[in-house]
């Protein structure tokens, strides 16, 4: 069993979600990096929902918006964001940010800035989390691709996503000890978190799965327990998958070899 996996473990004592992200997990035995150093971590998981304005069409607030999610990435804040798919389990859900900040006030405060925001044409469910703190290599991996992308001849112009599917359980402690210890959903979770107050114990997770379809035929197998668990299609970086798959010069520039799937072991109790 390798270092991140016992770490992971340690935390599914007294019933506990498990808290992880599936990054570096393979790389314990092939590099110098202390998995031991990675802990658990306060973020802000932020729901961008339909609001009541209308003006999103508006190509000048959709560069305000974008403009706002590089700046707020360059001040270290914003770890992760992308726009929720055609097939979700809540038709108001929108979009995701993920927030370096423990305090969800602070987390709403930072987002709030959002021109779409002000605007009304987002509302906001600011949602505290908790997971490894390997999330916060994302914004790295996340610039070496778009170096790696202009040194290809590629124009950052062009659309860079990957579609995956997002996750949501209420009883996260039975998911994650079941359903996330089946490698019909453990080997394909790039990120595993925990939800905090309001939604103490629930489970956050995203897939490296492109389509709900695909995501619900996978829990079809897993989810013996009969759990209800919502799936949404999502999309964002490439990046985020190519960190935990260690399939890219990203994460080999981290010092990762070999697949990084997250361990089926460390999702069980």
């Amino acid at each position: 069993m390798n270092r991140i996996t016992s770490t992971i473990l340690r935390f599914l004592r007294a019933g506990s979600i498990a808290i992880a992200l599936g990054a570096f997990a393979a790389c314990a035995s092939s590099t110098e990096r202390n998995t031991e150093a990675f802990t658990v971590t306060g973020f802000s998981l932020v729901l961008l929902v339909t609001g009541e304005s209308n003006d999103a069409s508006t190509e000048k607030l959709s560069q305000q918006h974008f403009a706002f999610m590089k700046r707020i990435a360059s001040e270290g804040k914003l770890l992760l964001a992308g726009p929720f798919g055609p097939d979700k389990h809540r038709a108001d859900l929108e979009g995701i940010f993920l927030i370096d900040e423990s305090d969800a006030d602070r987390a709403r405060e930072i987002a709030g800035e959002d021109p779409t925001t002000l605007a009304g044409v987002f509302n906001q469910e600011v949602i505290p989390i908790t997971t490894l703190d390997v999330v916060r290599y994302l914004p790295d991996v996340e610039k070496l691709r778009q170096e790696r992308r202009l040194a290809n001849g590629e124009s950052l112009d062009q659309p860079d996503v990957r579609a995956y599917t997002v996750l949501t359980c209420r009883d996260g402690t039975t998911a994650a000890k079941e359903v996330f210890s089946n490698p019909a959903i453990g080997e394909v979770v790039v990120l595993m978190a925990r939800m905090e107050a309001p939604r103490e114990d629930e489970l956050f997770a995203i897939l490296d799965v492109p389509t709900a379809f695909e995501a619900r035929a996978r829990l079809k197998v897993a989810n013996q327990s009969g759990l209800t668990i919502n799936v949404s299609e999502w999309y964002s970086s490439p990046a985020l998958a190519e960190l935990v798959q260690g399939g890219g010069a990203s994460a080999r520039d981290h010092g990762c070899e070999g697949p990084l799937r997250m361990p089926s072991e460390s999702l069980g109790g």
